[in-house]
């Protein structure tokens, strides 16, 4: 593998990242679906910051509508669940205040992006390709930690010249 297949292959792979991270406003309930197939692997990461980032709960269901995950009064968090059973997953943001506050987060599958050895079954992979998609799992991991610290200094920045 190149250098420049390499980094272009780097590039795709953060570009994908990017998308499947959500940001956004909450001033109401919210709920976010997504279909995850059996001994798939979802993994929730959230950051609520703004006005009263403790005002927030956030509720993730599986299928049966039944509450896998509950956090409540936590401005961030993280949570991995094996599947069962293929179907409908919900993850909602309940506010518990009127304070507008500002949500980002990540609903992902194993079978998605970061995780591209399971993509690559039947084929023989190489020591330093295996290597390189364990290093960008960890750059990826990175630029969310990253992300979640940018968002919630701009949220308190925002909020501080807000109240001034």
């Amino acid at each position: 593998m190149s250098l420049k297949s390499l980094s272009l292959s780097f590039f795709l792979i953060n570009l994908i990242q990017q998308c499947l991270s959500i940001s956004f406003y909450i001033k109401r309930d919210t709920c976010f679906n997504k279909n995850y197939e059996i001994n798939e692997t979802l993994t929730l990461s959230y950051l609520v910051s703004g006005e009263d980032e403790k005002s927030v709960k956030v509720v993730l269901k599986d299928p049966e509508l039944i509450e896998i995950y509950s956090n409540n009064n936590e401005e961030d968090g993280s949570f991995t669940h094996h599947i069962p059973s293929s179907g409908v997953y919900r993850v909602c943001f309940y506010p518990t205040s009127s304070a507008e506050n500002s949500i980002t987060f990540s609903f992902l599958g194993s079978f998605e992006s970061g995780n591209l050895v399971n993509v690559a079954k039947g084929e023989e992979i190489s020591d330093m390709q295996k290597d390189v998609l364990s290093i960008v799992g960890i750059f990826q991991q990175i630029e969310i930690n990253m992300k979640y610290v940018i968002e919630r200094q701009s949220s308190h920045f925002e909020s501080k010249h807000f109240l001034s």
